[in-house]
């Protein structure tokens, strides 16, 4: 996605695109730490019923770390309307508890990853950054689609500088 929609223009990101790789990929790849994920979960993408949480919208499923595919739902729970930048770091922290306790029923793998969690949020960032140039023309965008892209830029190529440990570590 990144290397089809991406513009070369936007050489900050491609540097932090390939910079955050190359951590990323230093990571174990166990059956404890990797597998196959559904890799876009938010809030448009399940659904609960009984207290049961059913995903769909499996196209992007892929073979990634765990932590990776546990930093997509922190990406868009702290980048909804709604959360400002008041209140983002203890949302980070509140979701981050509700999350891992039920994603620790299903899966366990190294907590210790989840010091990546700021390189994985701005590999996000850069991702749905290059996203909404293939979903948008981006000369032609409404305020908030405007303000959205804009957000996005900045995360791409400034990352989640905010984001401290305390917010996201158990």
């Amino acid at each position: 996605m990144v290397e089809t929609y991406l513009p070369k223009s936007e050489m900050k990101s491609w540097e932090y695109w390939t910079q955050l790789l190359n951590i990323v990929k230093q990571l174990p790849s166990t059956s404890d730490s990797f597998g196959v994920v559904h890799n876009d979960i938010h809030r448009g993408n399940f659904m609960e019923c009984n207290g049961r949480l059913t995903l769909f919208d499996c196209e992007d499923a892929c073979y990634t770390w765990f932590v990776n595919d546990i930093s997509c739902p922190l990406f868009f729970a702290v980048n909804y309307n709604g959360v400002n930048d008041f209140n983002r770091r203890g949302w980070a922290r509140y979701f981050m508890d509700s999350f891992m306790r039920g994603y620790q029923k299903y899966n366990r793998f190294d907590l210790n990853q989840l010091n990546l969690m700021p390189e994985l949020l701005h590999l996000r960032g850069i991702f749905v950054y290059a996203y909404l140039f293939k979903a948008w023309d981006v000369t032609k965008l409404n305020h908030v689609q405007l303000n959205y892209f804009n957000r996005m830029k900045h995360i791409a190529e400034n990352g989640f500088d905010w984001l401290k440990p305390e917010d996201y570590l158990l």
